[in-house]
């Protein structure tokens, strides 16, 4: 497919939202459709639903937005007829007459030729207008929360806590009874904040639509049969289905418990937390770490954390190199930490520091040489070095990438290829930065011209999307461990097997999960690496404010 795609947006009135024009503006900027209508849909359909929300929650969202106002503009309006002003404008009308005969104007909307009709209205998408377009109605949701659905978006996943606010995009076309999910994400809610939650969740929409008009521009039907296979549109959500705005009670002590979390933690604790290490030495082959509560602990000086293990053992020591990150500055650089082979620390000694941050010291051998892929996402490079004198001489070979805004990458040598994986920020607002996993190869690791994936993203889910430590074979079977960043960033670890890893495919399974649940004071663990002598995490505390050794 190459011609431009034909849109039309259907929405309830000529002005909009803020976040709903910034979908329109990536479209119209991408050069891959023309909005060939506006719809509007009619007064009826306008008034299907009333929100009747309680005092006390009314309360919460002014004082909300009072405290944030400077920080989100999601809901502010922009008149649409600014950016499309000669695109026709049609007034929908669907009404049921009598022995169910539908009296509609819908017929004028086929003349347009339509691949898509992108859904910002607030009534239920209409069977009738689904058949109007050759793909289908895309319609943006945060959860199990419709457009129309009088349940407060964002509210709960505040007010509770909650680990993530589910993402989804629907689609309805003519071969469908309902509307059906075709993607699926999530992204961590602000602690304290529905409005800057929202944000988030809305900002997201213009990289997420205009990504998935552009697949099915150049796949057609292939690709939504994939996205329905990759996010299983059949399952259920998390989300509150069964939740309406609080009542007035509710609300205050709603209100009330954020603002006593908020409260508590800013008066308990430092922002940074605490990380340190912990290993085991291997005296049987194990494939995943078992019981992390029997490992030894490293802690790292005072004014200082350990964090992003990788180990290398060779002449009877484990050397450990790490981000090695100081408070005082706010900035890391790699270090190298010397154990003899009963696991005792001899010395830590700085190896790799820039006038940017460091960190994620992914070590690895090749042609008999140790190379390192440091994380250097705050200058906006992925940059290779070359060990001179093992452990603590590296110099600077080239830049594999630039102009890049990613996280943790990890090379794997496969099939006679280079395998690149990073955790890409393509969207990074105040409120938001959305990580997914890209995958790159190259035949020749010294290359800067690495080709993209076809299916990049390869993951985009923040619980399983970012690289954790070296990809691994073992008894044939490949395995990536990923963070779980549900919640907390480095919540938890994911060990995930690799089933397809071709030019044209990738797909990957989960079989383990580590969670740091041997002790309450350990709240994440975020990478892991292992040999036949070793095995090495890093786990992370909360610091606090009164009597923290840091």
């Amino acid at each position: 497919m190459t011609k431009m795609m034909n849109l039309a947006i259907l929405l309830d009135n000529e002005e909009i939202f803020l976040w709903e024009y910034q979908v329109l503006d990536e479209l119209l900027n991408s050069g891959l459709a023309n909005f060939n209508v506006i719809i509007k849909n009619d007064k009826k359909s306008n008034d299907v639903r009333h929100n009747h929300y309680s005092l006390f929650y009314i309360f919460h969202e002014k004082l909300d937005r009072y405290l944030y106002k400077k920080e989100f503009d999601f809901d502010k309006k922009v008149n649409i007829t600014n950016r499309l002003s000669t695109t026709p404008l049609i007034n929908l009308t669907i009404e049921t007459l009598v022995e169910g005969q539908i009296n509609t104007n819908i017929n004028n909307i086929h003349n347009y030729d339509l691949d898509f009709i992108i859904n910002f209205g607030k009534a239920p998408v209409k069977k009738e207008l689904a058949n109007a377009c050759k793909y289908g109605i895309l319609t943006y949701n945060i959860g199990n929360y419709s457009n129309y659905d009088i349940t407060p978006s964002c509210y709960w996943e505040v007010v509770n806590n909650m680990f993530e606010i589910e993402v989804v995009i629907r689609l309805f076309n003519k071969e469908y009874e309902k509307e059906i999910e075709i993607f699926r994400t999530g992204i961590l809610p602000h602690s304290n904040s529905i409005n800057l939650s929202r944000n988030s969740s809305y900002k997201l929409a213009s990289l997420l639509i205009p990504r998935i008009i552009s697949g099915i521009h150049l796949n057609g039907n292939a690709y939504i049969e994939e996205l329905k296979r990759n996010f299983n549109y059949d399952e259920e959500l998390s989300g509150f289905t069964g939740y309406k705005a609080p009542s007035s009670v509710k609300a205050f002590s709603n209100l009330i418990s954020v603002f006593n979390r908020f409260i508590a933690y800013r008066f308990w604790y430092h922002y940074t937390g605490y990380w340190s290490l912990i290993y085991k030495l291997n005296d049987k082959n194990e494939l995943f770490p078992s019981n992390p509560g029997t490992f030894k602990t490293l802690k790292a000086p005072k004014g200082t954390f350990w964090a992003d293990p990788f180990v290398i053992s060779r002449d009877k020591h484990h050397y450990i190199f790490v981000e090695e990150y100081i408070y005082k500055t706010g900035k890391g650089h790699i270090s190298v930490l010397k154990l003899d082979e009963k696991g005792v620390l001899l010395n830590c000694e700085r190896i790799l520091e820039k006038l940017y941050h460091l960190s994620y010291p992914h070590i690895f051998e090749h042609g008999g040489e140790y190379y390192m892929i440091p994380e250097t996402g705050s200058n906006k490079t992925i940059e290779l070095y070359k060990c001179t004198s093992f452990p603590n001489k590296w110099v600077f070979v080239r830049n594999i990438m630039e102009n890049i805004s990613s996280r943790d990458t990890t090379v794997f040598y496969y099939n006679n290829k280079w395998w690149l994986f990073t955790s890409i920020i393509e969207l990074t607002t105040t409120t938001l930065s959305f990580n997914e996993l890209f995958l790159y190869y190259s035949n020749d690791l010294f290359s800067s011209d690495w080709i993209s994936h076809p299916e990049n993203p390869i993951v985009s889910d923040h619980k399983v999307s970012r690289p954790a430590g070296k990809i691994f074979i073992k008894d044939n079977k490949i395995y990536r461990p990923s963070q779980d960043c549900s919640g907390i960033y480095g919540k938890a670890l994911n060990i995930n097997q690799i089933i397809k890893l071709t030019e044209n495919e990738y797909e990957e399974i989960p079989v383990k999960k580590i969670e740091p649940n041997w002790n309450k004071k350990v709240k994440g663990t975020h990478t892991y690496n292992s040999n036949d002598k070793i095995t090495v995490m890093d786990v992370f505390t909360e610091r606090k404010r009164i009597n923290s050794r840091n």
